[in-house]
């Protein structure tokens, strides 16, 4: 099994991307935001609606941007309430307050059921996706659900459904395993 390497060039090449989609590498952005709205990696992470290891990736320059649209919007949201406390038009309180109300706001789950079971199954499958997508690609792990599908077809589809389906897809099966 050949064990990936993150050298220095591929961590700039990441970094040059953030750039081109950003305006600036992400540890600069988040750095900026955490530092101005004094919020810890893991506060910063629950308000994007990301988990602390993916916004540690994305800092680090070995994730190149954030996958979930809803999660994208949150950023951009964050970036503007920054913006909004660096200029003085909003204090601090009033800022963190914009921030919980947007948590959820344009969640890419919003047809999944809204209950306590609901929203962990949602955490729960996207969670799942994002470690299974920062071992392989997609096109991995449909090769992979391939050659598992005749002998071991359960593992096949988990395979299939968590390393290369939408994230409903993700969380309809969440549930039908979870009995809900």
């Amino acid at each position: 099994m050949e064990v990936m390497r993150d050298t220095t060039d591929e961590v700039t090449q990441t970094r040059q991307r953030q750039i081109e989609l950003y305006g600036e590498p992400l540890q600069d952005v988040l750095g900026r935001c955490a530092a101005i709205l004094r919020l810890t990696q893991v506060r910063m992470a629950e308000y994007l609606g990301i988990s602390a290891p993916m916004l540690s990736q994305l800092i680090n320059g070995h994730r190149i941007k954030i996958g979930n649209p809803a999660a994208a919007q949150r950023l951009q949201w964050m970036i503007q309430i920054t913006r909004q406390v660096e200029s003085g038009e909003l204090g601090h309180d009033d800022a963190i307050s914009q921030l919980e109300n947007n948590a959820h706001k344009n969640d890419v789950f919003s047809n999944a059921t809204t209950s306590t079971t609901g929203k962990r199954a949602r955490h729960l499958a996207a969670d799942v996706q994002e470690l299974c997508r920062s071992v392989a690609s997609a096109g991995e792990f449909i090769e992979a659900a391939n050659t598992l599908r005749a002998s071991h077809p359960e593992i096949a589809e988990f395979l299939h459904v968590f390393g290369a389906e939408r994230a409903d897809r993700a969380v309809d099966y969440t549930n039908r395993l979870r009995g809900s």
